[in-house]
Parts: structure tokens; sequence; C-alpha cells
């Protein structure tokens, strides 16, 4: 397939260099500007008082005490908001969907432990946390709903008295001859598996400024999230107001891994009050609401049928998956499921294919995107399938799965599903990965430590995902070059840890041919661009693409005027160290420097020419991409502790074309230890009556730095003409891997033993459960 290339290819370009991180200084010598670093005179301190309970009617609400308190100024309910603002966006209520009614403070009742029941605004924090033991809310406490299957029966209690049953989202799927398939397989292979509840767990919590201006009538707010256009609009439209009414400002960003991409309560009731005291106000989330209220990821239970051959070729594939939605239907808890079924069938040609998904209400808290939403469970599910069948017929996994991976001269591939697959040679990146693995010598090392009765095991996932996924406006930039031939570059897409400004700066220093010292990216206010869409799913290849169109205008613009200061017709310029050349007489040229002042001269450019070096771009994908990869590993588990111990881990990706190969190796680091996290210590646990047991960090482990062994990375490449940088995306892939790439492992390590794992984390008392 042919890849749109970057136009500057030449020795010494920073394109492909490892760079370190520009963005990077200010951040580890603590100059990075937070949400709660933000002081506003004469701010007030908002805090929230929450439900208790999963599931209770709000009886009465009695806030003389804390009105009395000499630093609250004052108290919002849900009394105060209604008429006023709107409710939190849904879902539309149609043939495969069902809305539910979402106040920005419970009114009437409480769907979820940590619902918000009313907003105190004090003069200091301190306050604000002390007023809240002076509120007396009177609850009547209902049945709650907490295990998702349970939810779909009959009788079940309802989260929402309103709908007829709990179920918030069922859609059907069936291509080709399913019947066909499952009629004429020598084995139909049966799997569940439970893809446990996580939490997204950011560094720094959600957090939330407002300061109103009665002059102009305006908001400006400041929102530690991942969209600032998305939830300016979003917010603004809560709150009845125009959204060229409100400024929203993302500052730096601690980390959102997904959850910090939708409206939440706050989101709506922080602006609200600054509005309403007509005083800048400010929340900050402490890290138990962080566990009770941002949206939780995963939580789906799996069911598949594989009809296969008895060489493992798959004729067929049957899935269900029940999606927890928790309490509240929105637009990430319907795609979630629905991407999960999308990509089912992950890298394997598979002729026949049908699904049964359903997303599930629930009195837990609301369910969201978690780094990979919904890709992670597909590949989960296929990976730990083709694992399990070959386990049952005892085939190798490995020839299992080349003999099912779509082949390389089936590109561009459209899936059962629907998807368009740009680009792919999965045999290639699998042999490349057991090269680098030194597979056979993996197996020779697990033979040996066996032979000494040691549980050594090895497992490996060849994944693939969907990224630079697009509304139709796609993401947006624009390239500015002053008189001194300074660059600035605005994007719309908001880092949240990444690292954009780098490999930004270099696509577009390469472009001018100019030092990457002379690029400022700039970043997360809705005042320097019209739109652009969020930051999720590897889009940073659209913000990086709609830059480098916008430089390459620039470009056009500036070699006309350099062709006429030269007095020359030819406008065929290059752009290379710091000079503006034309092509075919590189002994004539002119600085940079030269150029872009005169661009600012009336009298220096071409006739009709505006001044200024100034571009706009919006770039949509006319495809989606979809990088693909094989990971490896190598654990032990201790057969008297049930403990697990990674020892190697080896991955090999292919995400295209690779600007900044240190930026992309630091989301593998990240990707692989979150994905680790899932398989092997995280899950949040609720008791039967809703409540959260793991809402703090003593409760809820996290992989330290210490986890994992060295990860050993390399790719391969295979590039896509879906944007002009031939890049495909990373920053889902390694967490999407990670976990089956673990749990098959862990599974082969515990062969002599004939166990199935069906849950995760593979936690040392569910090990020895299985072991005895």
């Amino acid at each position: 397939m042919k890849s749109a290339q970057v136009a500057v290819q030449r020795e010494g370009a920073l394109f492909g260099r490892p760079l370190k991180r520009v963005e990077d200084p200010k951040f580890i010598t603590g100059a990075g500007m937070y949400l709660d670093d933000l002081r506003f005179p004469d701010m007030l301190y908002a805090v929230f008082v929450r439900s208790p309970y999963a599931s209770a009617k709000i009886v009465r609400v009695d806030i003389s005490q804390a009105l009395a308190h000499p630093k609250v100024v004052g108290v919002v309910t849900a009394e105060d908001l209604e008429g006023k603002i709107t409710d939190i966006p849904t879902v539309p209520t149609n043939a495969e969907t069902k809305g539910t009614v979402r106040k920005v403070l419970a009114s009437g009742f409480a769907r979820h432990v940590g619902d918000p029941v009313l907003m105190i605004l004090a003069e200091d924090r301190y306050s604000a946390e002390d007023a809240l033991e002076l509120v007396e809310v009177e609850y009547d406490p209902l049945p709650a709903v907490v295990d998702v299957v349970a939810a779909m029966e009959n009788g079940s209690p309802r989260v929402h008295d309103y709908l007829p049953d709990n179920i918030a989202y069922h859609m059907k799927f069936s291509s080709g001859d399913v019947k066909k398939a499952f009629d004429s397989a020598d084995h139909i292979v049966k799997v569940e598996l439970v893809n446990q509840r996580v939490h997204p767990l950011s560094l720094e919590p959600r957090g939330v400024a407002a300061v109103y201006d009665e002059g102009n009538d305006d908001i400006t707010m400041w929102l530690s999230c991942q969209d600032p256009h998305g939830l300016r609009n979003a917010i603004a439209g809560i709150l009845k107001m125009s959204p060229q009414k409100l400024r929203l400002i993302a500052p730096d960003v601690g980390g959102g891994f997904g959850g910090k991409g939708a409206v939440y309560p706050e989101d709506v009731a922080i602006p609200f009050a600054a509005r309403k005291f007509k005083r800048p106000v400010k929340w900050e989330e402490d890290r138990r609401e962080h566990m009770l209220t941002m949206s939780h990821g995963r939580g789906q239970k799996q069911f598949a049928e594989l009809a296969v051959m008895r060489d493992g070729r798959i004729l067929g594939l049957k899935v269900k998956v029940v999606s927890d939605a928790g309490a509240y239907s929105n637009g990430d808890n319907t795609d979630i499921p629905f991407q999960t079924f999308r990509m089912a069938c992950g890298v394997y040609d598979i002729p026949a294919y049908e699904a049964d998904i359903y997303s599930v209400l629930t009195n837990k808290t609301p369910q969201g995107s978690y780094r990979g939403a919904g890709r992670p469970e597909a590949a989960y599910l296929i990976e730990r399938g083709i694992e399990i069948m070959a386990r049952k017929l005892k085939l190798d996994p490995i020839k299992v799965r080349r003999q099912n991976f779509i082949a390389k001269d089936k590109f561009p591939y459209r899936t059962l599903a629907g998807y368009v697959y740009d680009s792919g040679d999965y045999a290639k990146n699998l042999a490349r990965a057991l090269e680098v693995a030194d597979y056979d010598g993996l197996k020779e090392y697990r033979r040996k430590a066996r032979a000494s009765g040691r549980l050594v095991g090895i497992g490996s996932a060849t994944w693939t995902e969907v990224c630079g996924f697009s509304p139709a406006t796609g993401q947006t930039a624009s390239v500015t070059v002053d008189q001194d031939a300074q660059v600035l570059v605005t994007i719309g897409g908001h880092p949240h840890g990444q690292g954009h400004a780098t490999p930004i700066s270099q696509i577009i220093a390469d472009e001018f041919g100019i030092p990457i010292e002379s690029i400022t990216v700039r970043h997360g206010d809705t005042s320097m661009l019209p739109w652009s869409s969020f930051t999720a799913g590897s889009r940073t290849s659209l913000s990086a693409s709609a830059a480098l169109i916008s430089a390459r205008k620039l470009k056009t613009k500036m070699s006309a005027i350099a062709a006429k200061m030269l007095g020359i017709d030819d406008t065929n310029m290059v752009f290379r160290d710091g000079k503006i050349s034309p092509e075919h007489s590189p002994s004539k040229s002119l600085t940079f420097l030269d150029v872009a002042r005169a661009a600012y001269d009336g009298e220096k450019i071409p006739q009709g020419m505006e001044t200024t070096l100034f571009a706009y771009s919006s770039f949509t994908p006319p495809n989606f991409t979809f990088p693909f990869g094989t990971h490896v590993a190598l654990v032990e588990v201790d057969r008297e502790t049930g403990v697990v111990k990674v020892l190697r881990y080896f991955a090999v990706d292919d995400c295209g074309r690779v600007i900044n190969p240190l930026v992309v190796l630091g989301q593998i680091h990240g990707g692989v230890y979150q994905g680790a996290g899932q398989a092997l210590l995280e899950e949040l646990v609720y008791d039967d009556t809703g409540q959260l047991l793991t809402s703090t960090l003593a409760d809820y482990s996290i992989p330290a730095s210490d986890f994992l062994p060295d990860i050993v990375w390399e790719r391969t490449e295979t590039l896509t003409d879906s944007n002009p940088l031939g890049v495909k995306g990373i920053g889902e892939a390694p967490t999407i891997a990670a976990t089956p790439t673990l749990m098959n492992a862990i599974e082969d390590a515990l062969s002599e033993y004939d166990v199935v794992l069906e849950k995760m984390p593979a936690r040392p008392d569910y090990i020895k459960s299985l072991m005895h």
C-alpha cells in the first residue's frame, strides 16, 4: 500500500530521531501549572455532599447548620438548579438504546455511592470540608443491583424506576454463514471470561475552576480534561449559554487515560456557582472521590464460541458481551461494547461471525473510556480464546495464529463487522517477535525449569486496534511564523502526558528546515482555535497532520515571496538549514528570517497577497488506521504462594512510521504496566449493597516501577495512507497487548493443573484456589 510521505526527506532530518521531550524540563523542575495550582483573588472552595448509598430515595435535606458556619458563603442544591440548567447528556432512546436522566445534583434519587447531592462553597477548603458534617440528608435506602448478569434478569431491582428493565443497550449482528460454520466444525470451543472493572487512576485527580465576568456576562473555566472544545460546547449547553460565552482552558493535565474526556456533574456545578455567587470558584477532588466518581473502565462478562477444525482453522465465531454500564447511560458505555463487537475478530480471517452485545445498568459508578475503550476487551477475548482453544486441542498457539491471520495480500481488508483495516503484515511481525524473544530459547528455559519442579510459562498475543477515529470535524491546528522567524504551532488536541509538543516540533522543524528550538507548540484553550475534537484513540496523528498541512500552506506563500525577492518566476523552493533556495538554482538563496520579515512588509510581497504568515487547517482522515503487534512474556508462578513473577517481556509493535522513537517507547512502558496492572493486581470490588470496597490506594493496588523486568521493544513498519505522515498510533497498543499476553503465560505456567483462568486479576489467592 502506498504511503503519503512527509515532504522533507533529507540526511539529518529530525523526523524519526529519538529526541528528548522538549516539554519535560518544566515538569521535572516543578514548574508545571496544574488545576490545583490556580489561585484567584476572593476565590471560593467547593465541596460536595455525596450519597453514601448505591440506591436511595432522598427524603429530606437540611442545610441550615452548614449555612450558619461563619466561613460558608452558600450552598447549591438540586432545587437551586431546577429550570436554570439542563440535564447531563445521555443517549437517545430508540430500538437499541435507552436514555437515562442524570441531574447535575441528584434530585429525588441517588443511583450510586458518590452521586453528588449538594455543593457547599466556603472561604477555604478546610471550612468547606467541616461544613460537610453539618449537612443533614435523610435517605430511604432501596435495593441495589450490583452483578451485571443478575441485573438483566426479570424481577431484578431497576436502577431507574421509569425504565422497564436495566438493559441500556442491546444489538445483535450476524455475517457469513454462521450455522454452516458451526455445523461443519470438528470442535466447538466455549470460553467464558471476566474483564474486570478497573480505574483510570490518573496521577492528578479531576478538578474545575471558574471565573465569571459580570460585565461581559461570560465565564472562563479551567478543567483538567482531554477535550477542551467538546466539553466547552457540552457544558455551555447544560448551562443554557452560548459556547462563545464560555472559554475553557485545560492547563497541564496529569494523566487522563480516557477518564477525563466526559462531562461530569462537577464540571457544570462549578461554573454555575461562579456565575451565581459572582466570585471565582474551585474544586479539586480528593483521592477517595476520584475512586468513587471518575468513570470506571473495562467491566465486561464475555462469552465466546469458536467453531474450529482439528488443525486449528477457525470457521466461525460467536460472541456475547455483557458490559457493566453503571448507573447512567452515556455515549461511552454504549460505544465501548460496540467497539468490542467491531474488533472481536482481531487479526484473524474468520469467515462467519455472530455477536450479541449488551450494556446493562447497575448501581455503580458509570462506566467510561479507559485506555483503548472496547478494543482491549476485544483483543483479550479473541487472544484468550485462541490460547484456550489451542490448549484444548493440544495445538501450538503460535501455529494456530499463523494459520488464521489475515493474509498480507488481502489489505485493505474489510472485516465482517464493517471496519476496513488499512494495512498489515501480521506474519512478518509475529516472526520478528519470536526472533527478538528468542522463542526457542524461552521454550528451552521453560523445559529445564519444569524439569526442576518450577511453574514457568510462555504467553503471547497478536493484537490490532482502531486508531485515529474521528467525528466529521477531525482535528485542527494553526501555524504562525513571526517577523523573527519564530514559529508558533497551535493544536486542537490536548496532551495529558503523551508529549505532543516534541514530535510535532520535529515535523514542523523538518518542513521549514529550521532548528527545533525555533518551534513553540501550544494547546488547551478554546479561544485559540475555532474547534477541534478530543484527544483519545491515538488521535495525535490528526493534530500533527493538521499542523503539517498548515506549515505546507505557509511554505507555498513563503516560496512565492522568496521568488519575488530573488526576481525569478520559479516558486519551487527548497527549505533547508535555515535557508530558502530555488530547487533548480541552489546557489541563490535567502534566509528563512529574511523571507519571514518580508512577509510582514506589503511592498515586498507579491501583488494581491496578504501580509503575515498564518495558516489554519483541519484534518479528517479518509480512513481509520489499524496498528498491530505481537507481545511475548515469560512468567513464573510460585508453587507455594501463588505469586506471579514476570521474568521477561518482549514487544514488537507496528505503528506505521515513527516520528520520535523515544516518545513511542514511553508509551510502550506505561501501557505495558497498565495492562500488567489489570492482569495481576487491579480490580474495583463492590459488595452486595453497592459499596466500593477498593476506594483508596490502600485497597486498590497498582504496579510499582520495579514490578516488571526491562521491556525489550522493537518494531516493524507497515505504512498507511490514511494521513500525510504515514503514522498509525501507539497510545493504547501496549495496554491492549499486555493483558492477554500475561494471562496466557500464567495459564501456560499452570498447565500441569489443566485450568482456565476465567477472570482477572491473577492474584495469589485466585491462583492458589485454581491449584487446589
